[in-house]
Protein backbone atom coordinates (compact mmCIF):
# COMPACT_ATOMS: atom_id res chain seq x y z
CA UNK A 1 0.00 0.00 0.00
CA UNK A 2 2.88 2.44 0.57
CA UNK A 3 4.79 2.12 -2.75
CA UNK A 4 0.82 2.66 -4.48
CA UNK A 5 0.95 5.60 -2.24
CA UNK A 6 4.52 6.67 -3.27
CA UNK A 7 3.66 6.10 -7.02
CA UNK A 8 0.15 8.19 -6.89
CA UNK A 9 2.49 11.12 -5.38
CA UNK A 10 5.35 10.92 -7.61
CA UNK A 11 5.10 13.57 -10.71
CA UNK A 12 7.77 12.21 -13.05
CA UNK A 13 8.49 9.27 -14.77
CA UNK A 14 8.42 5.61 -13.78
CA UNK A 15 10.29 3.26 -15.72
CA UNK A 16 9.21 0.04 -13.76
CA UNK A 17 7.53 -1.33 -10.66
CA UNK A 18 8.53 -5.01 -9.84
CA UNK A 19 6.67 -6.67 -6.97
CA UNK A 20 6.39 -9.48 -5.31
CA UNK A 21 2.52 -11.30 -6.12
CA UNK A 22 2.10 -12.76 -2.76
CA UNK A 23 2.31 -9.28 -0.65
CA UNK A 24 1.35 -9.72 3.13
CA UNK A 25 -1.12 -6.78 3.25
CA UNK A 26 -2.59 -7.06 -0.54
CA UNK A 27 -2.91 -9.82 -3.04
CA UNK A 28 -0.64 -8.92 -6.37
CA UNK A 29 -3.75 -8.59 -8.42
CA UNK A 30 -5.05 -5.53 -6.63
CA UNK A 31 -1.68 -4.03 -6.29
CA UNK A 32 -1.65 -4.43 -10.13
CA UNK A 33 -5.32 -3.00 -10.71
CA UNK A 34 -4.31 -0.31 -8.69
CA UNK A 35 -1.31 0.89 -10.07
CA UNK A 36 -3.23 0.76 -13.50
CA UNK A 37 -5.59 2.88 -12.65
CA UNK A 38 -3.07 5.10 -11.68
CA UNK A 39 -0.63 4.99 -14.72
CA UNK A 40 -1.93 2.78 -17.26
CA UNK A 41 1.48 3.23 -19.10
CA UNK A 42 3.49 1.54 -16.68
CA UNK A 43 5.66 -1.41 -16.89
CA UNK A 44 5.27 -3.79 -14.70
CA UNK A 45 7.32 -7.17 -13.58
CA UNK A 46 5.51 -9.95 -11.21
CA UNK A 47 7.91 -11.44 -9.31
CA UNK A 48 6.48 -14.81 -7.29
CA UNK A 49 7.93 -18.43 -6.07
CA UNK A 50 4.64 -20.01 -7.84
CA UNK A 51 4.49 -20.88 -11.74
CA UNK A 52 3.34 -17.86 -13.83
CA UNK A 53 0.99 -20.42 -14.87
CA UNK A 54 -0.24 -19.99 -11.34
CA UNK A 55 -0.12 -16.28 -10.78
CA UNK A 56 -2.07 -15.74 -14.55
CA UNK A 57 -5.29 -16.98 -13.88
CA UNK A 58 -5.33 -14.83 -10.84
CA UNK A 59 -4.81 -11.34 -12.62
CA UNK A 60 -7.71 -8.89 -14.31
CA UNK A 61 -5.09 -7.26 -15.82
CA UNK A 62 -1.57 -7.04 -17.77
CA UNK A 63 1.34 -7.29 -16.21
CA UNK A 64 4.28 -6.86 -19.08
CA UNK A 65 6.83 -9.48 -17.49
CA UNK A 66 7.31 -12.25 -14.64
CA UNK A 67 10.65 -13.40 -13.16
CA UNK A 68 9.78 -16.54 -11.00
CA UNK A 69 11.92 -16.70 -7.64
CA UNK A 70 14.71 -17.80 -6.95
CA UNK A 71 16.50 -15.66 -9.52
CA UNK A 72 19.85 -14.25 -9.91
CA UNK A 73 20.53 -10.69 -10.50
CA UNK A 74 22.17 -11.25 -14.14
CA UNK A 75 17.70 -13.06 -14.94
CA UNK A 76 17.06 -9.54 -13.18
CA UNK A 77 18.45 -7.62 -15.14
CA UNK A 78 18.11 -9.41 -18.67
CA UNK A 79 14.55 -8.98 -18.40
CA UNK A 80 14.56 -5.30 -17.06
CA UNK A 81 16.57 -4.91 -20.35
CA UNK A 82 14.38 -6.73 -22.59
CA UNK A 83 10.95 -4.59 -21.35
CA UNK A 84 13.26 -1.38 -21.10
CA UNK A 85 16.01 -1.39 -23.40
CA UNK A 86 18.98 0.55 -22.39
CA UNK A 87 17.26 3.56 -20.07
CA UNK A 88 19.83 6.12 -19.61
CA UNK A 89 20.14 7.94 -16.42
CA UNK A 90 18.13 5.87 -14.91
CA UNK A 91 17.29 6.59 -10.94
CA UNK A 92 16.05 3.84 -9.01
CA UNK A 93 14.02 4.37 -5.97
CA UNK A 94 14.21 1.26 -3.53
CA UNK A 95 10.99 0.65 -1.11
Amino acid sequence: AEAIERINRHNGPINLVIFDFFLPDMRGDRVLEMLKSIRPELQVMISSGYALEEVEHRLNVHAESFIQKPYSFAMLASKVKELLGDVPNAITERT
